[in-house]
């Protein structure tokens, strides 16, 4: 029996997963001796990584949501609908976090994420839902020891991420059963986590 999509990118994604976290950009912001300039640094290479990823994102829904009545089978627009629906840009308030900080955001960075077919969209929805799901404990974190720092970026999450990631991997799991497809997503999503890490610096 084939493993569930969810499960698949999760095994399969274990490694990329793995490098990304343990970039000293984000491994930093759980480290107990971090101080402002550091966490500035940090935010400032995370976002030369997400403001990108965002872009990609946006474009990619829109491009793919004219699926709808189009032609695409009933799971990808469900999919789709779900993902367009609990979208929400949050490179602003890394943005107004980065100012609060006292450093002006570089703007002039390119896109170098693209997803040209549904399924390399889907891999990089995975990654960037799945962002979400340490937020609220990096912000707890820093709260603690940094106090007064800016979180903004790290508390713009869904209210109840677990019962929202659940129901995201069962969007996930419905999404289709073809191997190529799968394997395709698998692909897309390590490539943005690799991608990712190095656009970190």
């Amino acid at each position: 029996m084939e493993p569930l999509l969810s499960d698949l990118l999760r095994a399969e994604t274990r490694q990329a997963h793995h490098s990304l976290d343990h970039h000293p950009a984000l491994n930093s912001l759980v480290a107990a001796g971090i101080d402002t300039q550091t966490y500035r640094s940090s935010l400032e290479s995370l976002y030369r990584s997400w403001t990108p990823l965002e872009i990609a994102i946006e474009q990619g829904l829109e491009h793919f949501s004219s699926a709808v009545g189009s032609g695409e089978n009933g799971e990808s627009v469900d999919l789709l609908c779900f993902c367009a629906d609990h979208y929400s840009p949050r490179r602003y308030a890394l943005e107004r976090d980065l100012q609060r900080l006292g450093a002006i955001p570089d703007r002039s960075g390119r896109v170098r994420f693209r997803f040209s077919t549904l399924s390399e969209l889907v891999g990089g929805l995975y990654v960037y839902f799945g962002a979400q799901m340490g937020g609220k404990f990096i912000a707890a974190h820093l709260v603690r020891t940094i106090p007064n720092v800016p979180t903004e970026y790290f508390e713009s999450t869904h209210s109840e991420l677990g019962k929202f990631w659940l129901t995201f991997r069962h969007q996930l799991d419905s999404f289709s059963e073809s191997a190529e497809v799968r394997t395709a997503v698998v692909q897309s999503a390590n490539r943005v986590f690799e991608v990712f890490r190095i656009e970190l610096g």
